[in-house]
């Protein structure tokens, strides 16, 4: 089972718009803030892992890695995140500098750039596919 895995407002409409691709795929996932105990043949898709707080960790994870890599910014790659993006299957990343930054400063391979394209499922006049209400004062802070 693919599950995705947020426990923080900020990516409800990434979430959203996830699902709502996954559903057009028929692809059978379940949108989560819990990592089951027994999830050996499950697949997480997790969204905010540097404030992950699950004292669970998943056998085989995707982490969308949000976090900038700028200078200033450093500060959110702890021992502890870099410990999970270290054991993930793969990282996605919207970031080119921040794919640069990660592969050269950690080693770690196994990171894509995944930029963040429109989100073509979001519904601007009500409800999204997690059951919360959008409305038209939408930006990112990319």
């Amino acid at each position: 089972m693919l599950y995705i895995y947020y426990d923080n407002p900020t990516f409800e409409d990434l979430v959203s718009e996830i699902s709502a691709i996954c559903q057009d795929n028929h692809v059978a996932h379940q949108l989560t803030s819990t990592v089951e105990l027994l999830n050996a043949l499950d697949l997480y898709l997790i969204f905010g892992m540097n404030n992950f707080h699950s004292k669970i960790r998943p056998c085989n994870y995707i982490i969308v890695q949000l976090e900038s890599s700028v200078l200033d910014n450093r500060h959110c790659f702890t021992q502890q995140y870099i410990d999970y993006l270290q054991h993930a299957r793969m990282i996605l990343d919207y970031s080119l500098v921040n794919c640069l930054y990660l592969r050269q400063e950690f080693h770690l391979s196994s990171i894509e750039y995944v930029p963040i394209t429109y989100l073509s499922h979001r519904n601007f006049n009500g409800p999204n596919s997690c059951g919360h209400t959008c409305n038209n004062n939408y930006e990112y802070d990319i």
